[in-house]
């Protein structure tokens, strides 16, 4: 029986071992799929192969100079404290996201209305900026103490100093992107001879949600830093608090494991953030 497609193209794809389709033609290419594929496996999986080689890494080192399990255990101890005492680590990690999130909430609103005070008046600005720059030069370690007098050693003290360290990036950033305004929609408002509440509210807020989105991605991991560290400082219930007593008990397993997760919840934040600003940037430029 003679062939439905052209002699020389069927005989051309036969002697280099390609299938040929009923018509004639080449089979279609599936290569931009398989492109696709490649390339979601490769930003899926990238993170997790930097985590394994890490993980990899110190076990080597661990095991190659032998070194003691009091001084840096091993990520299998580490993982087998975690596996079997899953539970000791659940409260602490709750309070701890809890003092980051109310510190960032609130931070975050501080220097968003401190940015707006000082869009409406620029003596304010000048009068916020100085304080705010000397509360973010100041070392957590050193603040720290301070904050636990005012208030005493407890959950509101942490919460404080979250606020503190939280709230200046918001108030630059925001402050930016009230300005970030452009001159044409600028003149548009005045020849509208709109008011400064009517310009805040459709020019200068508009402007800056993009800044308000990229100062909580920013901030985000800083007030779980911030929280941590103040618990380890002032003792109330946390990760820090637990990586504090673990400390002084020779525990260092469940040390290392608190500061695993301390870190996660750092990522997570930062991931979280992120996502966040993303959707805000595409609804809002």
């Amino acid at each position: 029986m003679a062939s439905s497609g052209p002699p020389g193209v069927t005989k051309a794809a036969s002697s280099k071992g390609t299938a040929v389709r009923p018509d004639g033609r080449p089979p279609r290419a599936n290569a931009p799929a398989r492109s696709s594929t490649a390339k979601f496996l490769v930003r899926s999986l990238g993170p997790l192969w930097v985590v394994l080689l890490l993980v990899g890494v110190w076990q080597a080192w661990v095991s190659a100079f032998g070194i003691d399990r009091l001084v840096m255990p091993g990520p299998r101890d580490v993982f087998s404290e975690f596996v079997s005492n899953p539970t000791r680590y659940l409260p602490d990690l709750v309070m701890t996201v809890k003092h980051a999130a109310i510190g960032l909430v609130l931070g975050t609103a501080l220097g968003f209305t401190l940015a707006v005070a000082s869009w409406f008046s620029p003596l304010l600005g000048g009068m916020v900026s100085m304080p705010a720059i000397l509360l973010r030069a100041t070392p957590i370690a050193a603040l720290t103490p301070v904050i636990a007098r005012m208030f005493g050693y407890n959950d509101n003290s942490v919460i404080a100093v979250v606020v503190l360290i939280s709230f200046f990036p918001t108030y630059v950033f925001v402050a930016s992107g009230l300005r970030a305004v452009s001159s044409i929609s600028d003149d548009l408002f005045a020849v509208l001879h709109a008011g400064r509440l009517m310009r805040l509210r459709h020019l200068a807020l508009p402007s800056a949600v993009p800044s308000l989105l990229l100062a909580l991605r920013v901030t985000g991991p800083i007030a779980v830093l911030g929280a941590l560290v103040a618990e380890w400082l002032i003792g109330v219930e946390g990760l820090g608090a637990l990586l504090s007593i673990s400390r002084f008990t020779y525990q260092v397993s469940i040390v290392w494991a608190g500061a695993i997760l301390g870190t996660l919840l750092g990522v997570v934040t930062f991931a979280a953030a992120s996502k966040l600003e993303r959707i805000g940037v595409e609804r809002w430029t």
